[in-house]
């Protein structure tokens, strides 16, 4: 099965395992991105409590769209680069992914 990883435990996500990819948008995070689409994609759980953001710098990236096993939407953005990444999740549409959340161990964001 197709596996999506994310760094941290973003509310988001609301503890689904498995997701249905529904569209791929191009995205370009500049000054004019829309502060609640970031806060909404960025912002996790710290894991002594407490919460943080993963910092997106500016430039291009691709916004996945899901639909959890829950029935609850959720996007994540991922960096646009290389140019088979997008068109690895293109094909991917439709199709179901296992949802995992690794730790990132560096304490990043």
């Amino acid at each position: 099965m197709n596996r999506i990883c994310f760094s941290h435990d973003y509310p988001k996500l609301h503890g689904q395992t498995t997701a249905q990819l529904l569209a791929v948008k191009p995205l370009t995070v500049d000054r004019s991105t829309d502060a609640d689409l970031l806060e909404y994609d960025t912002h996790f759980y710290q894991p002594r409590g407490g919460v943080g953001h993963y910092i997106l710098k500016p430039g291009k990236y691709i916004r996945l769209i899901f639909d959890g096993n829950k029935g609850i939407p959720f996007t994540t953005i991922r960096k646009a680069y290389p140019p088979q990444k997008t068109e690895y999740y293109l094909g991917k549409i439709g199709e179901t992914f296992e949802v995992w959340v690794i730790p990132d161990k560096g304490g990043a964001a």
